[in-house]
């Protein structure tokens, strides 16, 4: 091992020894990294099963298929024939529910609307059907959409994307590529140099996409319009609305009642200047405009262009047995994909983590009039002039 490796090494063990053995946070790191470890387990146990359920049905699909080959088959019932031809009508058209179906010894009846270019590829599916006789069409064909209700929405048939190219895999797949990863895993370790090389990192992209079930540019935040992370929570504040509303809408005074908020400066009208504490310690910054706003009920945001965690939310204030009701909602984009929010995540980072924290810590100082102990900021600390 040369100089600059053990180096690197010597300084990440030295930096996660400090993170975990704080004497103020570590022991609360260390448990959430812990409740993180056994819900991961959990959630692969789960996994584990739908993958072999899975995997049982495909290869109790394909013995089947294998032994019809031989074999005629008799008459199915009309039951059998309405579900197949309810399954190849989502992969035709983009509004399957707008598509109603009936079958009397098999002949097929087709009503409902479906759009001029969708015509065609969805009578061949159906015709194809095994046990289907006839086809009556009484079809409603659009050359558009419309104002047609049923066929508003952007849809998306099932047979578009396929097997390796679809951003969900289905769960044998996610066990085919989690076991080839594996083996390449393991014929890198053996082989060694640059090929070996290669082989790892093929096998970390094949773990980390069969793990998480994310298409890589999510994965790694490479799309230009990464799917959004959704978080939502709701919490019940003993204190009247209007209070409790001030106290939100009061951005400023944030600091002084959480921990992770650590500075909130008004620059301007509905703008302000957000800090927060990050992943390691490290503080993230951001631009924030309130767009809109229902005195004493609710108000929106979204962070100004260039922030480096885009993001939009809301909070509504609902009267509830004599108290409150607060209602969070946040939409964020990570900087570094779906990996950068599962780091953050494991380090108790993470937007819902936080947002957790600081909620519990706003109830109970709105509740009792008490200040946290841990907050960011004292009332009496004064901010720190800009360089």
């Amino acid at each position: 091992m040369g100089p600059f490796r053990a180096f690197t090494y010597g300084l990440g063990l030295g930096a996660a020894a400090m993170y975990l053995a704080d004497p103020l946070t570590g022991r609360r790191r260390r448990a959430m990294i812990r409740d993180q470890a056994v819900h991961g387990v959990r959630r692969t146990e789960v996994a584990w099963g739908k993958a072999s359920r899975d995997l049982e049905h495909r290869i109790e699909g394909v013995r089947s298929r294998v032994a019809s080959l031989g074999s005629a088959e008799e008459d199915p019932s009309d039951e059998k024939v309405h579900a197949r031809v309810r399954s190849r009508i989502g992969r035709a058209v983009t509004h399957p529910h707008a598509v109603h179906t009936q079958v009397e010894g098999g002949h097929v009846t087709l009503t409902g609307p479906i759009l001029r270019q969708e015509y065609d590829p969805l009578m061949d599916e159906v015709r194809d059907v095994p046990g289907v006789r006839s086809v009556e069409d009484r079809l409603d064909v659009h050359e558009t959409r419309g104002r047609e209700p049923s066929l508003q929405g952007a849809g998306r048939r099932r047979g578009q994307v396929t097997g390796l190219n679809r951003d969900l895999w289905r769960p044998a797949t996610r066990l085919a590529v989690l076991a080839a990863s594996a083996a390449l895993a393991g014929a890198g370790t053996a082989r060694g140099g640059f090929l070996g090389r290669v082989f790892g990192l093929a096998a970390l992209v094949g773990t980390a996409r069969s793990v998480t079930n994310r298409s890589l540019p999510d994965l790694l935040g490479l799309r230009g319009k990464v799917r959004p992370i959704f978080v939502q929570k709701s919490i019940f504040i003993d204190a009247d609305p209007g209070r409790v509303y001030s106290v939100f809408r009061g951005a400023e005074r944030l600091p002084e009642l959480t921990t992770h908020v650590q500075d909130v400066e008004p620059r301007g009208k509905d703008l302000t200047h957000w800090e927060v504490e990050g992943p390691l310690g490290l503080r993230v910054s951001w631009d924030a405009r309130i767009v809109r706003e229902e005195p004493g009920k609710s108000f929106e945001w979204r962070s100004e262009p260039g922030a480096l965690v885009r993001h939009r939310g809301g909070i509504r204030f609902d009267p509830e047995d004599g108290g409150t009701r607060v209602d969070v909602r946040i939409a964020y984009r990570p900087p570094a994909g779906y990996l950068g929010h599962s780091l953050a995540r494991l380090l108790g980072k993470d937007p819902k983590t936080e947002l957790d924290d600081d909620l519990l810590r706003l109830k109970t100082a709105i509740e009792t009039g008490h200040r946290p102990h841990d907050a960011a900021r004292s009332p009496e600390e004064e901010r720190r002039p800009e360089a």
